[in-house]
């Protein structure tokens, strides 16, 4: 673990970084194991289950100065915003833009933080880069906020799914899918996140139709304008199957906007 390098800015991982911050221990205190689910890859083999005291997981993948400086910064913004929604208490929960901008910073930057624990980052190094530098994801990010079923009477509820994206051209030669990206779902207690993050230079728009336009709000790219939290409907694991497990999942549409 010693050997790697910080996913932020390259230089030696020398601090063991929580998966998820420190401060949700007091926010959901449980001092019994909890049921924590994680599936990353397309195989369904690959989902693992397992009982720990939450919130202690801990993983060598940042330097200690970007896991003391920025990201502590971070935490310290983000967590008065997104402590109601986790808790789900003093609802509906209304963000300006700029609270919005500071939950989608943490949000990807826990997806960071997953990803590289279990082996080599999805995304690509300028996702990680663009973060640290600007306090915000990158252009090639999409970021939706939802609730979490499992975590609705304050659970100290823990999960985390991803999955790799392909993309067919239309009018393309091959017929073979091209690499396009990565999709993940994190859950927190009461809330969740939906994230689509890809390498493309060009500018690509992502609508969620049917019913999970009704599971999540988005929150970046930003729009300026305030939004209301919780969605209409709330997210259950059927919902993250419907996502995630289906072969070609009827929820989400792309389009790829050609270079200028």
């Amino acid at each position: 673990m010693g050997s790697r390098a910080c996913i932020f800015c390259g230089e030696p991982a020398d601090s063991d970084e929580h998966l998820l911050p420190v401060w949700l221990q007091g926010v959901l205190p449980s001092d019994e194991p909890v049921l924590h689910y994680r599936q990353i890859g397309r195989d369904e083999g690959e989902r693992q289950e397992w009982m720990k005291r939450p919130f202690r997981e801990k993983a060598g993948v940042v330097c200690n100065d970007c896991n003391t400086g920025w990201m502590s910064r971070l935490e310290n913004r983000a967590k008065p915003i997104l402590t109601p929604a986790i808790t789900y208490a003093a609802l509906p929960l209304r963000m300006t833009a700029s609270e919005q901008r500071i939950v989608a910073a943490w949000a990807f930057k826990t997806v960071l933080v997953f990803q590289r624990s279990q082996g080599d980052s999805v995304a690509p190094p300028f996702h990680a880069n663009y973060l640290r530098d600007r306090q915000e994801p990158p252009e090639q990010v999409v970021i939706w906020f939802g609730s979490n079923y499992a975590g609705r009477g304050g659970d100290a509820a823990v999960s985390y799914v991803q999955r790799p994206l392909s993309v067919f051209i239309d009018g393309a030669d091959e017929e073979q899918p091209r690499e396009f990206g990565y999709a993940a779902f994190l859950a927190v207690g009461g809330m969740s996140f939906f994230v689509i993050g890809h390498q493309y230079r060009n500018r690509v728009d992502f609508r969620l139709n049917n019913m999970a336009a009704d599971l999540f709000i988005p929150i970046h790219p930003y729009t300026g304008l305030p939004v209301s939290w919780p969605p209409e409907l709330m997210m259950d694991e059927q919902f993250v199957d419907v996502l995630f497990h289906q072969v070609e999942p009827p929820t989400i549409e792309a389009r790829i906007h050609r270079a200028a």
